[in-house]
């Protein structure tokens, strides 16, 4: 199988279907994670996954530390959103969400499938 692998300024050109898509650690950053999700819906090839990797809202630490949680950070992260709204967001870009797991403690991921 051959890879391919883009970073996020390429984002905008890029053409082709792809088996896997992966935003880690950009979607909260950018103005429309919605936008940006749609977007990689329809460059997916059916059968093809969706993965979101973010800080994640609900863990441990952000419960404890509330506001001075470490990945509040306003002038970088735009969004801090939960696993249920990346996930419900995948679902509004016509995909299914099929997986969520926490990767490492402070972080989220959600993994989505484009149907056949």
């Amino acid at each position: 199988m051959v890879g391919r692998l883009i970073d996020a300024s390429s984002v905008a050109t890029v053409r082709g279907i792809w088996d896997v898509i992966t935003w880690h650690d950009v979607l909260e950053h950018v103005a429309d994670p919605f936008a940006e999700i749609r977007h990689s819906a329809h460059y997916l090839a059916p059968n093809g996954y969706l993965v979101i990797e973010a800080p994640d809202p609900a863990c441990g630490e952000a419960i404890r530390d509330g506001i001075a949680f470490r990945h509040i950070k306003p002038l970088e992260h735009r969004h801090l959103l939960s696993a249920d709204t990346w996930m419900d967001m995948c679902k509004a870009a016509g995909l299914i969400a099929v997986h969520r797991s926490t990767p490492v403690p402070t972080k989220l991921a959600v993994y989505c499938r484009k149907p056949l």
